[in-house]
Formats: structure tokens, C-alpha cells, sequence
């Protein structure tokens, strides 16, 4: 049950952030649906746990034009690091469950944490396949990721965090820190004259998105290891890290 738990808040990070929701909805539509794990569509797979395969390289193909449609320039040579981050939140998830989380069909959660927009989505990818135009990538560009909502998920947080070892607290803490900096893509463009100011707004959009994690994820702080800063307090930093570092698109 924990492995299902742990695919399924894998799924819905993946889902929150805009650039592998639409590159997994691309490897959909060209498997033509079927199953859906982590990986992706199981006949059109984007992610092995050896890594990256060559569908990934058509998939964000789609992504670049989904996404310039919207007058938005994501690096094509930045993209699959995001596609490694999912692979090592899997790694870690196996880690901490014990078992493969590749064999879950995830199809039925996969439709429904994405029926807000998955459907418009593969729609306007079907119409890129034809030639045709895209209408809803406005839609996703303005799109706020809520790296909140995979981590409330993941509610072996509530459950068994009291009788996790050290080292299972610790891949946990791991496992939320990647999953956050999974979910969220900067989203600054407006408001800054030069790079110093531009790297300003970002640190106290994650100071602000730190402050918020550290509020809604009470039961991780808990626990208070010997060796170091409580989770939450990691989680935090790895945050700041992670959007004052990650280039702009």
C-alpha cells in the first residue's frame, strides 16, 4: 500500500509541474493511453531505472512547441534534468518502500489529480501532431504549481513517521525536498531590471514558499535529528537552493 501511496505522489508532482505534465501527456497521446506508471505510458516510457530513453527526446520536442506557442522559451538542453530529478525520486522511493514502484498502472489517478487540465491538454498535443494550432498554453504557462498539493499526499508523513528508523526519516526528508523542488518552476518574470534583481525576487519567492512548507508539514517536525537540522528545516533550504539556482526559461 505505502509503494501505491508513494507512485501515486510521484505521479501528481509530475502532474504540478508544467513541463513534464505536458512532455508525459505527449508520451500518452503517442502510446495511444494504456497504462501509465511513473515512467510514463508503459508502450511509450520517457524515464528506465537505467535513465532516459529516446522517447523522451520526441516528447520534449512537443513540449518546446507546446510552449513557445505561448511565447515561452524553455532550454530543450535543461529539460531532462528535470525528467532525472523524477528518477531519483523514484530510486528514493524504492529505497524507502522496498519494492519496484514501476509495476503500479497509475491510469485512473493519473486522469484524476490531472482533470482540471490533462484532457485540454492532450487535446492541443493531438493537434500539434496534425499540424494544427494550440489553444491552451497560455493556460498551463500561467498555471501556479502547488508543491503542496503532492506532499499532503504523501500522507505516510502522518502515518508511520513515528516508527521510521533514522535513516528512513532521512530518504523521507529526501524524498520531499526533490519531490518540492520537482513541483515548483519559477514562475518570476516581471518586476526586475538586471540580474541582481531578478535573483532578489527569486530567494524571497522561496523564502515565502519555504515559510509555507515548514507551516503545513507539522508532523515531520517531530522528529529532531542528533546528527543535523530538523527535516522540514532541510527541506527549506534545499528550496532556496533550488529556485535561486535553476536557470531562467
Amino acid at each position: 500500500m505505502l509503494a501505491k501511496i508513494m507512485a501515486a505522489t510521484i505521479i501528481r508532482s509530475i502532474l504540478e509541474n508544467r513541463y513534464t505534465m505536458v512532455a508525459y501527456a505527449a508520451a500518452d497521446v503517442l502510446s495511444g493511453d494504456g497504462p501509465m506508471t511513473v515512467f510514463g505510458p508503459v508502450k511509450t516510457p520517457l524515464l528506465t531505472h537505467n535513465g532516459l530513453t529516446a522517447n523522451i527526446w520526441r516528447a520534449t520536442d512537443i513540449v518546446d512547441k507546446f510552449f513557445r506557442v505561448a511565447g515561452h522559451r524553455p532550454q530543450k538542453t535543461y529539460l531532462p534534468k528535470y525528467f532525472e530529478k523524477i528518477l531519483s525520486v523514484v530510486r528514493l522511493g524504492e529505497r524507502l518502500v522496498g519494492r519496484r514502484l514501476d509495476i503500479y498502472d497509475l491510469r485512473g489517478f493519473y486522469e484524476a489529480a490531472g482533470e482540471d487540465i490533462l484532457g485540454k491538454v492532450r487535446e492541443d498535443i493531438k493537434s500539434i501532431e496534425r499540424g494544427g494550432g494550440v489553444e491552451n498554453a497560455h493556460m498551463v504557462v500561467e498555471r501556479q504549481p502547488n508543491p503542496y498539493n503532492p506532499l499532503q499526499h504523501l500522507h505516510i508523513y502522518l502515518n508511520i513517521t513515528p516508527y521510521l528508523t533514522s535513516q528512513q526519516l532521512r530518504l523521507l526528508e529526501n524524498i520531499a525536498t526533490s519531490i518540492a523542488a520537482l513541483t515548483i518552476t519559477p514562475t518570476i518574470r516581471k518586476g526586475y531590471t538586471d540580474k541582481v534583481g531578478y535573483m532578489r525576487l527569486k530567494l524571497k519567492q522561496a523564502k515565502e514558499t519555504a515559510r509555507i512548507l515548514t507551516q503545513s508539514l507539522i508532523p515531520a517536525q517531530a522528529y529532531i535529528p542528533t546528527d543535523g537540522p530538523k527535516g522540514l528545516d532541510r527541506i527549506s533550504w534545499a528550496l532556496i537552493a533550488n529556485l535561486t539556482t535553476t536557470p531562467q526559461h
